[in-house]
């Protein structure tokens, strides 16, 4: 069962490294001028599912560990994750970004269709960032993120379909 447990791990921070290189409630779509400034992480809302079941009921049910074990497991993947993504975003009006994320420098260019704003590294080899834009007002900004990726985490032979859901709110500085 350390296995199970060293693979989502495993899989959680490859996701997580891979999502660092909307608009619910809103009547129009965003606009880039609202986007414009520097915006300082507030709170990270994290969901983790395992073949579209909760991370919790997964290890317990597939994956053999106790209660105890999982929420255990849970909350180290949970706070590894969360961690990731405390610092700040800046969108210039030129359409350039600059991200701080645990002493973590990146930049590049950044482009607002409707909901969505895609944050395209100037970093080689890295995959542009798509963010689901859930909410902006001028002092707040609500992203979600989602990644899902395929990976045999129990060593059975199938793979499992393993799925992060990011939700981080943002206020404006």
């Amino acid at each position: 069962m350390k296995n199970v447990i060293r693979n989502l791990f495993l899989i959680a921070m490859s996701v997580t490294v891979t999502m660092l290189t909307g608009c619910g409630g809103d009547e129009s779509d965003p606009t880039e001028a609202e986007l414009v400034g520097t915006w300082n992480t507030t709170d990270t809302a994290i969901e983790i599912l395992v073949d579209g079941q909760d991370v919790l009921d997964w290890l317990t049910d597939q994956g053999g560990l106790s209660s105890f074990e999982a929420k255990i497991a849970e909350q180290v993947l949970e706070e590894g994750l969360s961690q990731g993504f405390e610092g700040t975003i800046t969108f210039n009006s030129d359409g350039t970004y600059i991200t701080i994320f645990e002493d973590e420098t990146d930049g590049g260019q950044w482009a607002l269709a409707g909901d969505k704003v895609t944050l395209t590294s100037d970093q080689v080899d890295e995959v542009p960032v798509t963010l689901t834009i859930l909410k902006l007002n001028s002092s707040t900004l609500i992203v979600e993120l989602k990644e899902t990726e395929s990976e045999d985490l129990d060593e059975d032979g199938a793979p499992e379909e393993f799925s992060i859901t990011i939700e981080m709110t943002l206020n404006k500085q």
